[in-house]
Parts: C-alpha cells; structure tokens; sequence
C-alpha cells in the first residue's frame, strides 16, 4: 500500500512539472530564443555615406602657428601659418565579422495556426544603433555612423507594416511565431585625420595648406532588421 501511495505522488509530480511545458507552448516566449543564422531573414540594411566627412577644431592646436626661419621672409613680411581647422574622413569600412550579434530587441509580430495566412494588425518598428568596441571620440563617432547609416546618431529602423503576408506551418506544428529583431555585423573602419593650416605672407592670406595627421582603425557593430520565426 506504501508503495502504491509513492507510484501515485511521483505520478502527480511529473504532471505538475509538464503541465506548464505544454500550456507554454501554445503562446508566444516573454524573451524568444535566438535564431541561428539560417533561420532568419535580413529585411533592412542600411546603406551608408562613403563620402561622409566631419569638420572640427582641435582645442589644442588652436592658435598655434609654426616660427618662421630666415628663409621665410619675402618682401611683403614674414611668411607664417596659423592652424585653421581639421577634418576626418573614412579610408574604408571593411566587414570583419558577419552576423555577429548579439540578436537583440526582439519585438513578437504575429502568431499563425497550421494551414492560415494573416497579415500585422499593427504595425512594429525596432531600432538598433551602431556600438562601438573602444573608445571613441564624438567626431569620430559621428563620422563612423554617417559613413556606416547615413545617420549621424547611427541609429536605423524598420517597420513591419500591415500588408506583409505571414503563413502558419505545416503538421505536426500547431502555430508559427514571427519575430523582428535586431542582428549585427562588425567593420573596421579606417579613419583618416587631416588639420589645415592657413599660410600667410605678412598679413595676406595666400592659401590653405592641408597636412596628412595619421589614420586609426575603430572597430564598430552595425544593425540590422531581422524576421525569425519559432514553430510549436
């Protein structure tokens, strides 16, 4: 009679540990699993400005101009040069790591039973922006977003409207739920750096002079929308 009692306890204690398994399956994950790469589908990438440009004053080079030597006197003064400005461009943007992640953001979209088709009845934005694996500075970022967006905050969305079809599985699947989300790739993006000084002979401008100051390479992540789907 002990024995049967303990049968019928471990039987009713698998049932509750089950129980929810089978009812969580019927609805959508609060926090959906991450798809691999195969399950997905890339829906928006932004495309960038190759020609972006960002122009800046450096603080420290402010005011500093470079002595003049004997050589550098004509007969309308002394030749000199005063620092005027810098600027940074992008040499290139080169993929280091596709798909990279992480998968973040994701937004439920819809869910579908087997054999039916429907359409959002809502439509859902997700936003993702450009993250950055060292330091950088604001023109530096700001430069990197542009050349990466085309978005000086280097944030970019997707809407999945109310027109896109959305169909449900096949057996033995009851329902199919779609997701949009967030996927990520990482560029090297070569950064040059050039300050222009403006030459002067006595006190009349002659020209701008532009001087080579050196290229980094930052690192950065850019977004992309994804759609993913989990089948129960």
């Amino acid at each position: 009679m002990k024995t049967k009692y303990l049968v019928t306890l471990s039987a009713l204690a698998l049932t509750l540990v089950l129980s929810p398994v089978s009812s969580f399956a019927q609805k959508a994950p609060a926090t959906p699993a991450a798809p691999a790469a195969q399950n997905y589908t890339v829906v928006h990438e932004a495309k960038g400005n190759p020609n972006a440009m960002v122009t800046f004053v450096d603080p420290k080079l402010t005011g500093s101009a470079r002595p003049a030597g004997p050589e550098e006197v004509s007969p309308l003064g002394i030749i000199s040069e005063v620092y005027d400005h810098s600027y940074y461009v992008v040499d290139s943007n080169n993929i280091t790591s596709y798909n990279c992640g992480p998968i973040d953001s994701q937004k439920f979209l819809i869910s579908v039973a087997t054999g039916q088709t429907k359409t959002l009845s809502s439509s859902t934005t997700v936003s993702g922006t450009v993250t950055y694996s060292s330091s950088a500075s604001v023109e530096i970022r700001n430069l990197i977003n542009l050349s990466l967006t085309s978005s000086i905050s280097g944030t970019i969305s997707y809407t999945w409207g109310t027109s896109d079809q959305y169909t449900g599985p096949n057996s033995p699947y009851l329902h199919r739920d779609y997701y949009g989300a967030n996927q990520y790739d990482e560029y090297g993006n070569k950064v040059h750096r050039y300050d222009v000084y403006r030459i002067y002979n006595g006190s009349i401008f002659m020209y701008n002079e532009t001087r080579d100051a050196g290229v980094t390479t930052y690192y950065a992540k850019k977004p992309k929308q994804i759609t993913y789907s989990m089948d129960f």
